[in-house]
């Protein structure tokens, strides 16, 4: 085998393995590289217009473009954020508490009556899960109440 075709083979293999192992250490940064460049991309043209009417003071430009990102996008979905959990921790409470849990044993037992009609053999297929429907909503609400809960606080 010719020597400068291997050591060519080997140098890509070693350039290949570069890239993977690199690939695992910016895996984690994929997120805030993506959002960077939306913002970057979403507040360049506000930049540009406080850097054309403060004249040379670009720091001032920058410094007024990041208060408006905070102002007008990251409170209000802060406080979006925050709404969405409270409501959905509600929501759990209702299914928790047992209130809301017969408004949808109501409306599952006309849908299987519906069902009933049209398929025979129904109520065998549907047996465990209409009795479990309640624990499986108050265990799906709980864990996106948790979700909600986690991500308002982050962003909070």
């Amino acid at each position: 085998m010719n020597p400068e075709s291997l050591q060519g083979r080997f140098l890509l293999v070693l350039v290949v393995l570069c890239l993977i192992l690199g690939g695992f250490v910016i895996s984690p940064f994929w997120v805030p590289l993506f959002l960077a460049i939306v913002f970057a991309v979403a507040l360049h043209p506000l930049y540009m217009r406080f850097s054309r009417s403060l004249g040379n003071y670009r720091s001032i430009a920058a410094l007024l473009t990041i208060l408006v990102a905070i102002v007008g996008v990251l409170i209000p979905l802060a406080i979006l954020l925050t709404l969405l959990s409270r409501e959905a921790i509600g929501v759990y409470a209702a299914f928790h508490e047992g209130s809301a849990g017969a408004y949808l044993q109501e409306m599952l037992q006309s849908a299987q009556n519906l069902l009933n009609r049209y398929v025979p053999n129904a109520p065998d297929l549907l047996g465990t899960f209409a009795q479990n429907i309640n624990s499986y909503a108050k265990t799906a609400l709980g864990s996106l109440a948790g979700y909600l809960a986690t991500a308002a606080s982050v962003t909070a």
